[in-house]
């Protein structure tokens, strides 16, 4: 499923159940940088690093596979997406990383996720 429908679908489901809209809790936070979970056991291999980005300066390169978000395991596309877009501008995040075989973590502060890339992103 689409990453934007399941955003959708978790909020169609709290407003019925809770009457909460959890809209602005979505995209609110980037790191800058594409990934994808095809052709991955586990995590979310980084597809490409937009310069000047949090990514490119923590040295996050191309082919990294993301494990995991500040200790929690990253199984697929959906879990890195959701952890990075719902956190705070300005968080610290704790990235670990597989690096062709080699795991080690990298530290990144989130900005504002760019407007421009809510709609379709392009490397």
């Amino acid at each position: 499923m689409a990453f934007g429908t399941y955003q959708f679908m978790t909020n169609l489901k709290r407003v019925l159940e809770d009457g909460e809209d959890l809209r602005p809790t979505f995209w609110k936070s980037w790191l800058g940088f594409s990934h994808s979970s095809v052709r991955v056991e586990k995590g979310s291999k980084v597809r490409g690093i937009k310069e000047g980005t949090p990514a490119e300066k923590a040295g996050i390169d191309k082919g990294d596979v993301i494990t995991g978000v500040n200790g929690k395991q990253v199984e697929s596309f959906q879990d890195l997406e959701r952890m990075i877009t719902t956190s705070e501008v300005g968080e610290i995040l704790t990235l670990t990383i597989d690096r062709n075989g080699t795991e080690g973590d990298v530290r990144c502060e989130t900005v504002p996720y760019p407007v421009e890339y809510r709609k379709k992103v392009e490397w």
